[in-house]
């Protein structure tokens, strides 16, 4: 199996600087398993992304990446090497 990415359609954008930063505007994925017929990988899949607005850089608060984790579920700091907290 493999992957074959294409992005295409590159336009440019202003950044909250006013810094002008050139994006792709359109991605295809494509999804191949092989080797087909005449030794060529078969696609199985296609997916496009047009992308229609973004914005870089912006000011994003803090809060935005706080996680709330629901009630009762253990959870394991994999990072700092912590053991699984014990549910409430």
């Amino acid at each position: 199996m493999r992957e074959v990415h294409e992005f295409s359609e590159y336009r440019d954008f202003k950044d909250a600087r006013d810094k002008t930063i050139t994006f792709p505007t359109k991605a295809v994925y494509h999804y191949r398993v092989g080797p087909g017929p005449a030794g060529l990988s078969a696609e199985y899949m296609q997916r496009t992304l047009v992308l229609t607005d973004v914005e870089f850089n912006v000011d994003l608060p803090d809060d935005l990446f706080a996680l709330q984790f629901p009630r009762g579920i253990a959870i394991r700091d994999g990072l700092n090497g912590l053991e699984p907290t014990k549910p409430e």
